[in-house]
């Protein structure tokens, strides 16, 4: 199944659209999950996280530890010896030591993006 670009949103019995390069980052919270948009918005939904990232291209969005999936674009650098990563809003999130191979391989890759 190829993603769409948007996240639908169920709010009011209303499906509201959600642009995919919007979102800069996800943070989950048990069975909530807070979307955090690049104009420095936030959403709340009451999904957990895998249900939202599966709602997400592969190819944009990486889970990070175990609480945070980020959009790729929106990584400013990445720190590998002390296991976190810098977005471009200068939030800085830690990066679990699982999920680390994954993001310094896709890293390596798009340097001169």
């Amino acid at each position: 199944m190829n993603p769409l670009p948007f996240i639908n949103s169920p709010i009011l019995d209303l499906v509201r659209q959600l642009p995919k390069d919007d979102i800069m980052w996800l943070e989950g919270d048990r069975n909530y999950t807070y979307i955090h948009f690049c104009n420095g918005g936030k959403m709340i939904f009451s999904k957990t996280l895998q249900l939202i990232e599966a709602q997400l291209p592969n190819d944009d969005f990486s889970r990070i530890n175990k609480g945070a999936t980020v959009n790729l674009r929106f990584i400013k650098t990445i720190n590998v010896r002390q296991k976190h990563l810098q977005l471009s809003c200068g939030l800085t999130l830690p990066i679990s030591r699982r999920r680390l191979p994954g993001v310094k391989t896709w890293w390596r890759g798009n340097k001169s993006r």
